[in-house]
């Protein structure tokens, strides 16, 4: 007798299945609920994170250091080197660092990673420098969608909300990704005047594009060691000029016509002191 259709097919090899390994499929259910339950719950908790982290960035009260050092750092999924560190920057710089659930192998590494470079922000700007309420590395939030960016949509590494006192989020929790990231991100926290758009002439756009190699101090961001692929992302408006710059590991070898540049346009001239990093 000829099958009538595929999803016949599929029935009757199920149905052969469940008779020959009925234990085996018994088995295979119950894991998968457990797994399903297991990611339910999971979830919820990484909301709830997530409300908690939001109410953080615009809250320094009472209320968030209790919740953050007695609950949140209490987590079961947390070392007690991991919880130690968490606690020790938040005592020393007032950062909450919400880290991914996942925990990535590297976490603790990243930890101290963070804490020496916002030790290093602090010594270059005696003190002066502003450093985020929140660092976020949580992953159950909005994407990170970048809608102007150089590249046109897409999802974007981390970002700095200015209205929320400059806390931070990363799309991941890595080494190279803080790396790459984080004086970015510090940088538009630190910005000191928001500047929206260049003047005329000094960004070239062919088709609406930006052709980065015709742009005003191009060889500048090239000395400096940024990528060619990355430099038209400065391109974008002042503050991104600025960000882009700040990933330099030789920030203080740029010239003095382009740090000037840069401090017009609301780099803190005390960046400058930053040691070289990567």
């Amino acid at each position: 007798m000829g099958l009538t259709s595929f999803d016949e097919y599929l029935s009757l090899q199920q149905a052969k299945y469940e008779k020959e390994h009925p234990v085996a499929l018994e088995s295979f259910i119950s894991k998968r609920k457990s797994y399903m339950e297991a990611m339910v719950q999971e979830f919820e908790e990484s909301l709830r994170v997530e409300n908690f982290a939001d109410y953080c960035k615009n809250h320094n009260d009472e209320l968030s250091n209790y919740i953050y050092n007695e609950v949140y750092v209490n987590r079961q999924d947390f070392t007690p080197e991991i919880k130690q560190k968490l606690i020790e920057i938040s005592d020393k710089y007032n950062v909450k660092i919400f880290v991914d659930a996942s925990l990535d192998k590297d976490a603790l590494e990243c930890l101290k990673l963070l804490e020496k470079e916002y030790a290093a922000w602090g010594k270059a700007s005696d003190g002066a420098a502003k450093y985020p309420p929140v660092m976020d590395f949580t992953q159950a939030k909005r994407k990170y969608n970048d809608n102007k960016s150089a590249y046109g949509m897409g999802l974007t590494a981390g970002f700095s909300e200015c209205y929320t006192n400059g806390s931070i989020s990363m799309n991941g929790m890595s080494v190279d990704m803080i790396n790459q990231v984080f004086r970015h991100e510090m940088t538009h926290t630190n910005d000191l005047k928001l500047v929206g758009s260049f003047e005329d002439g000094f960004v070239v756009k062919e088709n609406d594009k930006i052709i980065a190699e015709k742009c005003k101090y191009y060889d500048d961001f090239v000395k400096l060691g940024i990528a060619k692929d990355h430099i038209p992302y400065a391109y974008n408006n002042p503050m991104e000029f600025i960000a882009v710059a700040a990933e330099s590991s030789k920030l203080n070898e740029c010239s003095p016509e382009f740090k000037q540049v840069l401090i017009d346009f609301g780099m803190p001239e005390w960046m400058f002191k930053l040691p070289n990093h990567n």
